[in-house]
């Protein structure tokens, strides 16, 4: 799990080193216009317009470079901790108080759990990455005869973290060290 892992983050890697270059981009542009705001060369009002705009994009792009830096030793306490978690779930839900079974399904279900009233049945459209791979990891549940597939109902896609921007990815990792 951890390879496959450091693998997807290395897309994180190079996101953040893009981040960090159009960071730099952008306050060379902040720069660029409140000199020429200074120099009367553009008007108050297009100065508040577009530096407004770069602030902002700037901010953006800080806070994704903040969610970004994951240092190998946070990857192993990630994954740690998420096996920690996977293994006492159902226990640590019957034992929580409302706000932690709050936070712990936003942990597992990022997306939250949706309940069609038509149909009857329940479904989450997206599972924390690593959570999904756990299953796939621990290999085919119903080779195993004493397995009970009616309590296992959750159908984990057979590609981890296939899909998952890299910025998500470290996003989840991000909520696991965190929780």
């Amino acid at each position: 799990m951890t390879a496959k892992l450091k693998q997807r983050l290395a897309g994180v890697a190079r996101d953040l080193v893009s981040a960090k270059k159009k960071i730099t981009e952008k306050k060379a542009l902040l720069e660029k216009i409140e000199y020429k705001f200074i120099t009367d060369q553009i008007s108050e009002d297009i100065y508040q317009k577009h530096s407004e705009k770069i602030r902002t994009e700037i901010a953006s792009l800080s806070k994704e470079t903040h969610i970004s830096q994951i240092e190998g030793s946070n990857l192993k306490l990630a994954v740690s901790k998420c096996l920690t978690i996977a293994q006492n779930l159902s226990q640590a839900w019957r034992s929580a108080e409302y706000e932690k079974k709050q936070r712990l399904q936003k942990l597992v279900f990022p997306d939250g759990i949706l309940y069609s009233k038509q149909k009857g049945v329940v479904r989450t459209p997206r599972v924390n990455s690593l959570f999904e791979a756990i299953p796939l990891l621990a290999g085919d549940s119903s080779k195993n005869k004493k397995a009970d597939s009616s309590k296992n109902r959750l159908q984990f896609n057979k590609v981890p973290f296939a899909g998952l921007s890299s910025n998500k990815l470290a996003e989840e990792m991000y909520r696991v060290k965190h929780f």
